[in-house]
């Protein structure tokens, strides 16, 4: 099993601590990219940690982004698997409509009809797909235009409310993105003395399926030894519980530190957390007990 704090040989030990931090430390720049750097706070999400490494890194990426605990599915390693074979039908389509708008104007009502047959044309595609995949229940279908200020790079997808685009839909548009793009680049990057470019529209349907049910009720943790563990400082190794679990049962608790070893993934609970697993299997780790 590879785990985040790895007992390895005490001669090893600081060398393999600082190739963990090194990775921790990108993995932990990747997320502040995705999220603090478009202006989202990362305490606004859950952390869920996925695959065969991530449960193990997730405790200190937690710490790194102030978030007080993240979520280990059950069968973490086949996450993408079984949401291939799980997730709602999707089809997407999208299509060209561009349309200059001057500082200060509206479209033209040649240039709205423009954009509402694309709107048009591209949700009724996306419906086809959906009955001739039998998803003739449960549809849903959104509709987005890609909008962007006149000679600028960025643009953004837009949800619009309805398939016609008329005058009041372009006002709602450019107000929503004007917002989400001082959201993303900063308070003042809007510029709307820039003028629009309307560059496409996109339709994404989807035809929910039923979820899927539960082939067991899970099972106990089973404590199988303890052993020395590295968590924050390579010369001071932890007696740490280790927990054997293919499919944690409803209300299995353990309290850090701890490793919990499942089939293909291995969740670390640090010292002064608690790991709880809920109805589905997934465990909720909580990095500061009460």
């Amino acid at each position: 099993q590879d785990h985040v704090a790895d007992p390895l040989g005490m001669s090893l030990t600081e060398a393999a601590w600082g190739i963990r931090e090194v990775l921790d430390s990108r993995m932990a720049d990747l997320l502040r990219r995705m999220t603090i750097e478009r202006g989202y706070d990362p305490r606004d999400f859950a952390l869920f940690a996925n695959g065969g490494a991530g449960p193990s890194h997730a405790w200190v990426l937690s710490a790194e982004l102030g978030l007080d605990g993240f979520i280990v599915p059950a069968a973490a390693t086949a996450v993408s698997a079984f949401g291939t074979g799980n997730s709602d039908l999707g089809f997407t389509t999208e299509s060209p409509a561009y349309v200059r708008v001057p500082p200060g104007a509206v479209p033209t009502a040649e240039q709205l009809a423009k954009v509402s047959t694309g709107i048009q044309s591209t949700v009724a595609d996306v419906r086809r797909n959906l009955e001739l995949a039998a998803a003739n229940a449960n549809m849903r279908v959104e509709r987005l235009v890609s909008i962007r200020f006149r000679g600028q790079t960025h643009h953004l997808d837009i949800p619009l409310e309805g398939d016609a685009f008329d005058v009041d839909a372009f006002r709602k548009a450019a107000t929503r993105f004007e917002k989400d793009y001082e959201t993303l680049f900063g308070r003042g990057a809007a510029f709307s003395k820039a003028g629009y470019e309307i560059l496409s529209v996109r339709s994404v349907g989807t035809g929910a399926l039923p979820p899927p049910t539960q082939a067991t009720k899970g099972e106990p943790l089973s404590f199988a030894r303890t052993r020395k563990v590295v968590f924050r400082d390579p010369k001071a190794p932890v007696d740490t519980a280790i927990y054997l679990t293919a499919f944690p049962a409803p209300g299995a608790t353990v309290d850090g530190p701890a490793i919990i070893e499942f089939p293909g993934q291995s969740v670390v609970v640090p010292p002064g957390a608690r790991a709880t697993a809920d109805d589905f299997g997934n465990l909720h780790v909580r990095m500061r007990l009460a």
